[in-house]
């Protein structure tokens, strides 16, 4: 079952900062990334695979802040 998700990112600044979330996102099995803006992203979330917290430590483990929305 797919459940979507917004995810608040503090600590972005720039495009650069999107596509490291966005790689980081992309690398959690089950976890598919729907748009990544500076401050948050959407995603798609495979629950049989993954839950939010997978996705939320991805985004944590490379040093920015995020909590589901």
């Amino acid at each position: 079952m797919a459940t979507i998700a917004n995810l608040k990112i503090e600590g972005m600044h720039c495009d650069a900062c999107v596509r490291r979330v966005r790689t980081a996102l992309s690398g959690v099995d089950g976890v598919h990334v729907k748009d990544v803006r500076v401050g948050s992203a959407d995603i798609e979330i495979d629950s049989e695979k993954v839950g939010t917290k997978e996705a939320v430590d991805a985004v944590n483990d490379i040093g920015f802040s995020a909590k589901v929305a």
